[in-house]
């Protein structure tokens, strides 16, 4: 992987909220810990490949909506376009293009790459 040595390259991982039902019973710390693992996991990855290519790169994690969060941060972010996968890994099962995937790319105001 070739990465540009100007390119601000961020790698965001949004994970959903809990529901409010198992909200009520666990700690905000917990929830915080449960959320930060899972984060960490999703991450590990993209740190693994853009750090063999020796990339300069930033990772944001948030809770909430993935794609109103994914499109939300590329604006904040001033991101020229936005990279993602297809892979599904969502609530949502049986499409070809991850449904987080297919609302980034009609949400968003920049292009969107989507990679298999």
């Amino acid at each position: 992987m070739k990465i540009h040595p100007g390119m601000d390259v961020h790698v965001i991982n949004v994970q959903r909220g809990v529901s409010g039902e198992a909200s009520r019973f666990a700690t905000r710390e917990s929830l915080d810990d449960y959320h930060r693992e899972h984060s960490e996991a999703a991450l590990k990855r993209a740190r693994t490949l853009l750090d063999g290519a020796g990339a300069k790169y930033t990772t944001h994690t948030f809770v909430g909506d993935p794609a109103e969060t994914i499109v939300e941060q590329a604006k904040s972010m001033k991101c020229d376009h936005i990279i993602m996968g297809t892979r599904g890994l969502g609530s949502y099962t049986g499409a070809l293009v991850g449904s987080v995937a297919q609302s980034v790319a009609a949400l968003s105001t920049v292009p969107v790459v989507l990679v298999k």
